[in-house]
């Protein structure tokens, strides 16, 4: 009884201890990087307390077997993933090794983390609650970190190059847009439960600025499908919500009529100039090539690839980029970084042995001659860092919960088509949107905390027995 009642008590503080420590830990790396210091400090004490965490959750859970063989399953993988990069030369110091098993680290929390939060869960006398309070306390901290680092002067912009967005004390815009757009469903939805109209003005107009002020189209777009979603599942569910709903349609509505002086729009229009800019270079490039080395061949390209494909040519060769290219000399293609990135490693894919398909390339791989060709979309960093089987993995992993949802609306629709399950939905429809489009979740372990929270509380949710019907947080 006393041990049941000590795992009570720690599965509770464990989930908010969690839940906060993710924005002082991304404040305490931005400082250390500002400062010109190494982040391997903080880079240690996520990884011990990774590392406590599933010590934690292997002490309380019963299901030791399934946390045993998930464990297994990501030695054994890796083991194969190594095999692959070893194949490839890949490994030539221990430090190359090192790095590699760093990022395979990092993506393999994911199910690590779900599986401890979902056992806190259900060890925690009101779970949800607990997780509730620390995704709430979590937002108000990176809240206070934007206001300061905004009144302060040393807000470092989420496009720092123009000045634009609101970012605050963190290192990594594309992984802090996917917080901001994970963390708000469930903290608004919270307030709204509560129905106490403060409250959910109070963390609507927070959680919308937010929002609109990071500047990129992903968090003006969660805006949209924050707001919208929540508002509709909230009348659907208790007509009595009126208010509530009101104030976050409204706010949403203000943010829809800012578009055209919103910092989205500033930054696009920023783009759209600088795209100009960079035609007019390249035409200028390109005829400088033709009139040193003529049009036959790819000599002429010469210039204009150097200028945005010089990592790409000075690996593989001119020929095969420009032929890889198909010969363009299209401004928009060429500056397309995600393009380049991604063509990087179709490129090193075709060199490297059958196996590094199946089992993916090492992360030194990604860095050639100071340029960092890793992906900016998480989706083929997951293909190429970890071959066919590791995206499978990953992809069957995920497909799971989504089995789990269809299959409990399936069953009892009015149950489980509630706010709370709606708000989960919406938290992850935006982590996917983000790692369809950025790096900045799957292989981000300050992101992907949140993508963990959001599926231990879909399996929450989902359960089947009696302790699953759904009650106000």
């Amino acid at each position: 009884m006393k041990q049941s009642e000590s795992h009570v008590r720690l599965s509770q503080g464990l989930i908010i201890a969690l839940c906060v420590s993710q924005p002082v830990m991304d404040v305490l790396s931005f400082w250390l990087i500002t400062l010109g210091k190494s982040t391997e400090v903080t880079l240690t004490i996520r990884f011990l307390m990774l590392a406590g965490t599933v010590c934690a959750a292997w002490v309380m859970t019963d299901r030791r077997g399934l946390l045993a063989g998930t464990v297994a399953v990501g030695a054994a993988f890796y083991c194969l993933h190594f095999w692959a990069g070893w194949r490839a030369g890949s490994f030539i110091s221990p430090a190359a090794l090192v790095s590699d098993l760093t990022n395979y680290i990092r993506v393999f929390q994911i199910p690590l983390m779900t599986f401890a939060l979902a056992i806190f869960l259900k060890r925690a006398e009101n779970g949800r609650r607990s997780m509730y309070l620390g995704l709430t306390v979590s937002f108000f901290l990176i809240a206070a970190v934007e206001l300061l680092s905004t009144l302060t002067g040393t807000d470092p912009h989420t496009y720092a190059n123009k000045g634009i967005g609101i970012l605050g004390w963190f290192y990594l815009p594309s992984a802090q847009g996917a917080i901001l757009s994970m963390l708000f469903p469930p903290v608004l939805c919270l307030a709204m439960e509560q129905k106490q109209l403060w409250k959910t003005v109070l963390i609507a107009a927070v959680g919308f600025a937010e929002l609109y002020l990071f500047a990129t189209r992903l968090t003006y777009m969660a805006i949209f499908l924050t707001g919208f979603g929540l508002a509709a599942v909230f009348l659907l569910w208790d007509r009595k919500q009126k208010k509530q709903a009101a104030v976050v349609v409204l706010c949403v509505l203000v943010c829809g009529a800012g578009f055209f002086v919103s910092p989205m729009k500033r930054n696009q229009d920023r783009l759209a100039i600088n795209a100009g800019v960079r035609e007019k270079l390249y035409e200028k490039l390109l005829q400088q090539g033709v009139d040193e080395f003529g049009t036959e061949g790819s000599d002429y390209l010469t210039y204009v690839y150097e200028d945005r494909l010089d990592g790409l040519v000075d690996r593989f060769g001119l020929d095969t980029v420009a032929e890889y290219f198909d010969y363009t000399t299209d401004a928009k293609v060429l500056a397309n970084v995600r393009l380049v990135k991604r063509s990087y490693c179709e490129l090193l894919m075709r060199r490297s042995p059958k196996t590094s398909r199946w089992f993916g390339l090492s992360y030194p791989e990604m860095i050639w001659n100071g340029h960092a060709f890793d992906v900016e979309n998480d989706l083929y960093g997951i293909l190429y860092l970890y071959g066919y089987v590791g995206l499978g993995l990953m992809v069957l992993y995920l497909g799971w919960f989504a089995w789990r949802l269809f299959r409990a609306l399936f069953r009892d629709f009015r149950r489980y088509a509630c706010p709370e399950t709606a708000a989960v939905c919406i938290m992850l429809a935006c982590g996917f949107l983000h790692a369809l489009f950025t790096a900045g979740l799957l292989r981000r372990p300050n992101a992907s905390f949140y993508l963990s929270a959001a599926l231990a509380l879909l399996w929450w949710y989902t359960r089947q027995d009696s302790e699953t019907e759904m009650r106000r947080v």
